[in-house]
């Protein structure tokens, strides 16, 4: 630590709008930590006005690490290294109290200033075993994108993208997207096939390598390979309809009905879900509200009916919901999966939450469920990103980070966080305008929190080079491991099984780990 010690920023905004915190109290407090060169109160550390007061503090006292106490470090953290780093600080060489919801927000004001107390102490100590963590910046090599996916929602990312001056290439393993049935009419007029059509091609990603803004991807087209370099990956697949149940039909016999090429049944169920998950997805419900308004206005005296497990319609979808009540759809919510019994019509049979056991003789029952997408899954497998049980790829963290994985560069389209057809289009727009950020950025930064190895303790038993999905890690011509700064992403992996114990992580090393613990369990609140 340097001799001008640690400075200490409280945010006067962290103690809430209810003064769960003494501000004042924990600044002395602060200043008498060890290693403390002074703490300082600031209105907002968030606001222009508190970062420029961190800056000139930072270039007047010659400190070289500071604490932030406010709220979530996820909120701000790069805003304030990068105040660091203008400053002639390492931007790594900070640490985090989240006073805010971690204190002020959660507990009275006595147990709320002991609790401010012990994070401080964690912070202080934390800072000051840091060491610099590398860091750089590097040029983005390809202005291409490629997007992954399989219908509607690459063919919506498609026309957003052909209004930017990004070089696309979509990989489809049928070679074209497939629109899903009854899909909302604005949905259908947003798409414009002429802009993005060429660019779709069959293909099934085998492997990417690289670094956002310079990914090598290994596609695989009829039994040979091919190289694509791209800056950006969007991975967008929809959800595929199971097969129908004995008695039973899917969405693509109701489709043929409602497209006059076949009669339209007298009675029709729709059953909605498939009572594995809590309730159905917004997609699934506002399908089944399309359908069912679509046959009342083409045959008002057939009887439609909705089954489902819980009917949720946010958003939007409740006006299509009175509507269809209005035309005479029949809502039922059942607790029990329902069973269809075919006997001359096919008689569905479920237990109603209010009426009790229900039987429906129906001419026609449309079961509404998916199964899970075995070509996404292989596809988030291949990229080394989340994906969920049915195997759409998942969002890392969807307030905070939307729309992205959780490989930097990868950006994700998740349906199961969508309630309607509003929230697709939305989602899509996200993606690309993530991946426009990337690209549009004039260089991407890297380092931080990676892994760091000590050569006089590796045995080069390549267990970090199996172990680690981003491939950061290799054995270099010295015969020890080295981690590729750009490409590792702070996950620890590598520290965690290295049987020599010769990899640390800067930022969240062993050492700063061990400090924090001691500082929360030895110090004194008061």
């Amino acid at each position: 630590m340097s001799e001008a010690g640690i400075i200490v920023f409280i945010c006067k905004f962290a103690g809430g709008r209810e003064g769960s915190l003494d501000i004042p109290v924990l600044k002395v407090y602060a200043s008498k930590l060890p290693g403390v060169h002074r703490a300082e109160i600031i209105d907002q550390a968030c606001k222009p006005q508190g970062m420029e007061q961190i800056a000139q503090a930072l270039r007047s006292s010659g400190s070289d690490r500071f604490v932030v106490a406010a709220c979530s470090p996820l909120v701000r953290e790069k805003r304030i290294g990068r105040v660091a780093r203008e400053s002639g600080l390492n931007p790594y060489m900070v640490s985090f109290a989240n006073l805010r919801e971690q204190c002020a927000f959660v507990h009275g004001p006595n147990e709320a200033d002991s609790k401010a107390k012990r994070l401080l102490r964690m912070a202080v100590a934390h800072c000051a075993s840091l060491r610099p963590a590398p860091f750089g910046e590097r040029e983005i090599k390809s202005q291409t994108v490629l997007v992954l996916g399989d219908g509607v929602r690459a063919a919506l990312i498609l026309n957003e993208l052909s209004r930017l001056p990004f070089d696309v290439r979509c990989m489809a393993p049928d070679g074209r997207l497939k629109l899903p049935l009854l899909v909302d009419a604005h949905i259908v007029a947003a798409l414009d096939f002429g802009s993005g059509e060429g660019a779709v091609t069959a293909g099934t990603l085998v492997k990417l390598e690289g670094a956002p803004g310079s990914f090598t991807a290994t596609i695989a087209q009829d039994g040979a390979t091919q190289q694509i370099a791209c800056g950006a990956v969007i991975v967008t697949f929809d959800p595929v309809g199971s097969p129908p149940m004995e008695g039973r039909v899917g969405t693509l016999e109701l489709a043929r009905a409602l497209a006059g090429q076949r009669r339209i049944p007298r009675q029709v169920v729709l059953v909605v879900g498939d009572w594995r998950s809590p309730q159905p997805t917004g997609m699934q419900m506002e399908a089944a509200l399309n359908a069912a308004i679509e046959l009342k206005n083409r045959s008002p005296l057939s009887e439609v009916a909705v089954v489902a497990q819980e009917v949720m319609t946010p958003g939007s979808l409740e006006a299509k919901q009175l509507l269809a009540q209005k035309l005479g759809v029949l809502f039922f919510r059942s607790d029990e999966a329902p069973q269809t019994r075919p006997f001359g019509a096919t008689n569905l049979v479920f237990r109603d939450q209010v009426l009790g056991e229900v039987a429906i003789a129906a001419d026609m029952v449309v079961d509404f469920s998916y199964a899970p997408n075995e070509r996404s899954s292989r596809t988030c497998e291949a990229l080394h990103i989340g994906a969920r049980p049915d195997g759409l790829p998942l969002e890392s963290r969807v307030r905070l980070r939307p729309a992205a994985s959780i490989r930097d560069g990868i950006f994700v389209v998740d349906p199961w966080n969508e309630g309607c057809s509003a929230d697709m289009l939305a989602d899509c727009r996200a993606a690309v305008a993530r991946a426009e950020e990337l690209l549009h950025a004039p260089n991407i930064e890297f380092g931080g929190s990676v892994a760091s190895v000590t050569k006089e303790k590796c045995s080069a038993c390549l267990e970090c080079v199996r172990i680690c999905p981003y491939g950061a890690p290799l054995i270099a011509d010295a015969g020890k491991a080295i981690i590729s700064e750009e490409l590792c992403q702070g996950c620890g992996m590598c520290v965690s099984l290295c049987p020599s114990k010769a990899i640390d992580m800067h930022v969240f090393s062993d050492s700063a780990m061990i400090v924090q613990g001691d500082a929360a369990l030895k110090g004194a609140d008061e």
